[in-house]
């Protein structure tokens, strides 16, 4: 992976992608299946997310998913 590449998925999400980590957060939280959420997550390039400006309660939910399949999340501490 390129230098350019990685300095991209290190800026904040956009509007777009902090929904659809919203998103997970609340289909973690509802869905039995939490490992489609990981998926959709890596599918959607935000397996490495910036979640500092998340809610408590989703940054919680995302934390699961951290720690249960491996996403490298951050700003969730």
């Amino acid at each position: 992976m390129s230098i350019y590449m990685k300095s991209l998925r290190r800026r904040k999400p956009t509007k777009l992608q902090q929904g659809i980590l919203y998103a997970a957060a609340d289909m973690a939280r509802f869905v039995v299946q939490v490992e489609d959420v990981a998926a959709l997550l890596r599918r959607q390039g935000l397996a490495d997310a910036d979640c500092s400006d998340l809610d408590d309660m989703d940054k919680e939910q995302l934390r699961v998913l951290r720690d249960d399949f491996g996403l490298p999340l951050r700003g969730l501490d």
